[in-house]
């Protein structure tokens, strides 16, 4: 028997990918000085314009109220979809 410690899970990027795909769910991250903050819209209909929910976020852990890597905004996003969207 061969074990691992390694199990099959999608990257954040494919995670992403899926809610914009599936849900219409889209991210912006917005890059400052400071670090990334995050919108978060969602839209009815596929490549539509019409927002129906709009999440920004300025509650990151920093003192400018962002996440200072990529990846911790990006986790955020999708705790924040899975906890409150889907």
């Amino acid at each position: 028997m061969v074990t691992s410690d390694f199990i099959d899970a999608p990257t954040i990027s494919q995670v992403l990918k899926w809610l914009r795909d599936e849900k219409k769910i889209h991210f912006e991250f917005v890059a400052a000085a400071y670090g990334y903050n995050v919108i978060i819209s969602q839209t009815p209909d596929a490549g539509g314009t019409d927002y129906y929910y709009t999440h920004m976020n300025d509650d990151g852990p920093n003192d400018g109220g962002a996440w200072d890597r990529f990846e911790e905004a990006a986790l955020y996003c999708i705790e924040y979809v899975l906890d409150n969207l889907i």
